[in-house]
C-alpha cells in the first residue's frame, strides 16, 4: 500500500486562516506551510472555498505563497472549476485536485482540467445517486 501525506492545515474554514487569506497576511501562511511540509507532508492542500467571488483570487494567492515558501506539491481543493483553473494555472509543479466526483454537472469540467495540466486526482466514489452502500 502506498499512503501519501497532504497537510489540510491552509483551509479557510478555519477562521484564523480565512482571516489570514482575506488580509493576504503572507506570514501566516507561510508558517503553515513550513510547518506542515516539516511535519513530513508530501502536498500541501489550500482550500479558500468559503470566500465565494473571491475564491479563485485568494487560491492563486495562496498558490503563490506557498510555493515562495516550501518546495512540496499542492493540492488543490475546490468544488469550483474556474478556481481550480486559476490555481493550477499558478502551480509551478504538478498539482492534486482534491477531489473529483462521477456527478454529471461536476465531472467533466474537473477531468478537462485535470487532463490539461496533468494534474494527479482524487477520486470519490460517488455520482448523481451519491455514496454507494457496497464497492
Amino acid at each position: 500500500m502506498h499512503m501519501i501525506v497532504v497537510g489540510e492545515m491552509i483551509n479557510t474554514t478555519r477562521k484564523r486562516v480565512e482571516s489570514a487569506v482575506r488580509d493576504r497576511d503572507g506570514d501566516s501562511i507561510r508558517s503553515l506551510a513550513r510547518a506542515e511540509a516539516e511535519a513530513g507532508a508530501q502536498y500541501i492542500d489550500l482550500n479558500a472555498g468559503t470566500l465565494g467571488q473571491e475564491e479563485a483570487d485568494s487560491l492563486v494567492w495562496l498558490v503563490e505563497t506557498v510555493q515562495d515558501e516550501v518546495d512540496v506539491p499542492l493540492c488543490l481543493d475546490s468544488p469550483d472549476a474556474a478556481a481550480l483553473e486559476a490555481g493550477l494555472a499558478a502551480c509551478r509543479s504538478r498539482a492534486l485536485v482534491n477531489s473529483i466526483t462521477a456527478e454529471e454537472e461536476r465531472f467533466q469540467p474537473v477531468a478537462r482540467l485535470v487532463e490539461k495540466h496533468s494534474a494527479r486526482v482524487v477520486a470519490l466514489c460517488m455520482d448523481d445517486r451519491g455514496i454507494p452502500e457496497t464497492a
